[in-house]
C-alpha cells in the first residue's frame, strides 16, 4: 500500500508469495467507490486483495510495474478476489499511462513474463462485468473526459477489450479458444504462486458449463452513467468493428 520498491524486491527476493492475500484490505476513500457500489466486488463477498490489487488502488504504479515484471497476475482473477483484475483496477482508476506501459511490456522484453496468458487479456468478473465496464464506473474531474476517454479505449481493446458484451457466441468462442489454449500449454506444478492458474483453469471450465452473467454492452452502459466521452469512443470502435492500433 505505502509502494515501498525497496522492501517489495527485498521480500520477493526471500520468496514471499508475490500472490500473498490481504486479509484486511481497504480501499475506502478512494476513486473506487463507484465501481465497489455498482458491481458489489470488494464490499460483500470477502475479497482478499493481492499486492498488485493493492498497489493499484493506492496510485503506486512504480510498486504495481515492479510486481507485474515479476511476475504478478494483471490479467487472470484469483479465487480469492470476486473476478476482479488487475486491468479491471487500470480502467476503474483511469490510469491511462498504465494501460500503455503493459501493451508495451506485452511487446517488449518482459513479454514472456507479462504476455505469458496469450493476446487476450480481458475477462469479467463474477458479476459479468469487463474491463469497459469499469472504465464507465471511473471517477475524476469532468473536464478532458473525451481526451481520457479517446486514450483509454483504444488501450483496452489493444490488450483485449470486449465491446459487445452481449454478444453469447463471441464469448463462447473466446472461452473455447482460452480453454484450448491452456490445455495445449505447459501443465506448471503447483505452488502458492501459480495458484491463480488453476483457479482460472477451472473458472473456463465452468464457464464451457454454464453461461456468464451478461451486462449491457459498453457502450450503453457509459451512456446510462452520463460518461458521455466513453459512450462515444466505444460506439466509434464498435461501428468501425477494428483494433485501433
Amino acid at each position: 500500500m505505502r509502494g515501498d520498491q525497496d522492501m517489495t524486491r527485498w521480500l520477493l527476493g526471500r520468496r514471499v508469495s508475490i500472490e500473498a492475500s490481504a486479509l484486511l484490505g481497504c480501499l475506502c476513500p478512494s476513486p473506487y467507490m463507484n465501481a465497489i457500489r455498482v458491481t458489489g466486488i470488494w464490499s460483500g463477498w470477502g475479497i482478499e486483495p493481492t499486492p498488485l490489487h493493492l498497489s493499484l488502488a493506492h496510485g503506486n504504479e512504480s510498486t504495481a510495474k515492479l510486481l507485474i515484471r515479476k511476475g504478478a497476475v494483471w490479467d487472470r482473477p484469483h479465487s480469492s478476489c470476486g473476478g476482479l483484475t488487475g486491468l479491471h483496477m487500470m480502467a476503474a482508476g483511469r490510469m491511462t499511462e498504465m494501460i500503455e506501459w503493459t501493451i508495451d511490456q506485452c511487446h517488449g522484453l518482459w513479454a514472456g513474463t507479462v504476455a505469458r496468458n496469450g493476446p487476450v487479456h480481458d475477462w469479467p468478473d463474477e458479476f459479468g462485468y469487463w474491463s469497459l465496464h469499469y472504465a464507465c464506473l471511473s471517477e475524476g474531474p469532468k473536464e478532458g473526459g473525451e481526451s481520457w476517454a479517446a486514450q483509454m479505449v483504444p488501450g483496452l481493446i489493444r490488450l483485449g477489450a470486449l465491446v459487445h458484451t452481449t454478444d453469447g457466441s463471441r464469448i463462447a468462442q473466446r472461452v473455447s479458444e482460452e480453454r484450448k489454449r491452456i490445455q495445449e500449454g505447459p501443465r506448471p506444478r503447483w505452488t502458492l504462486d501459480n495458484k491463480a492458474a488453476f483457479d482460472w483453469a477451472q473458472r473456463i471450465k465452468d464457464w464451457e458449463d454454464d453461461e456468464l452473467v451478461l451486462e449491457p454492452e459498453p457502450a450503453l452502459f457509459a451512456a446510462e452513467l452520463l460518461q458521455w466521452g466513453l459512450a462515444e469512443a466505444v460506439a466509434a470502435v464498435s461501428e468501425e468493428g477494428r483494433v485501433p492500433r
